[in-house]
């Protein structure tokens, strides 16, 4: 087995070669981006991009991208407006929108989202003007209160969270692939948990980085003290390129 020193050098050389171009056209993140880069777009218009994407980003990552792109294409490309005026509410509680998620659940999230933003406007907008103690893991859970219809986990529950981590990584860090609109002096990219789904939970147990043989928070909280301890200021750039090698 090979030593965790040689797997984070291997991991490094990797991402220092990472064609962000590439990586961003074969993960839904490339919709976010065109909206955020739209004219006329405003900061909720991208967050709501990323939500839609992200309920639908497990399984295989084509057909999360073509589900995320119908959900984007159902909006016509303005998601503030749509949820805004709740044209999702005529959605039928069992049309499935991707493999398990069904209308009724689909639709009690929006409506949670419509009336959050109706009163606050944006997430981005919340974290810049909050002077008090309000955390990354406030903000964590708080998205998962919202998600809750959606059976998108709870660390509470062990869950992986995995289509959860996988938005805050999105919304957080910033570069060339993330957008880090919420990123700010309380909320940074060091905070940020594993991206854990099946494929990389398989890997690092294999690579005995983590202990716990199943995906969970558990295993979670394993391998991001792990990417933690390799780069404490940016501890989730592994979760780019951590399948796409050979280790």
């Amino acid at each position: 087995m090979r030593t965790q020193i040689k797997i984070q050098q291997q991991l490094n050389e990797a991402y220092d070669k990472l064609d962000a171009n590439e990586y961003i056209a074969n993960s839904p993140v490339q919709f976010i981006r065109q909206i955020a880069n739209r004219p006329n777009a405003i900061i909720s218009d991208t967050e709501f991009c990323a939500i839609l994407s992200a309920m639908v980003a497990w399984g295989q990552p084509q057909k999360s991208i073509e589900a995320a792109k119908s959900l984007i294409d159902m909006c016509e490309w303005e998601p503030t407006r749509y949820i805004y005026y709740g044209d999702f509410y005529d959605i039928p509680d069992d049309k499935q929108i991707y493999r398990t998620l069904k209308g009724k659940e689909f639709k009690a999230v929006l409506h949670t989202l419509r009336q959050w933003y109706d009163r606050h406007g944006s997430i981005a907008d919340v974290i810049a003007k909050n002077t008090g103690d309000a955390s990354f893991m406030d903000l964590f859970y708080m998205l998962c209160q919202w998600f809750a219809p959606a059976h998108m986990g709870n660390p509470d529950n062990n869950s992986a969270c995995k289509r959860i981590t996988l938005l805050l990584r999105w919304m957080i860090r910033k570069d060339e692939i993330d957008l880090g609109i919420w990123q700010s002096q309380r909320i940074n990219p060091s905070d940020l948990y594993a991206v854990l789904d099946t494929a990389t939970c398989r890997q690092a147990l294999h690579l005995g980085l983590v202990t716990y043989p199943k995906e969970s928070w558990k295993a979670v909280e394993e391998l991001t003290d792990v990417f933690r301890h390799w780069d404490a200021t940016d501890p989730i750039k592994y979760n780019l390129v951590f399948n796409s090698n050979n280790l």
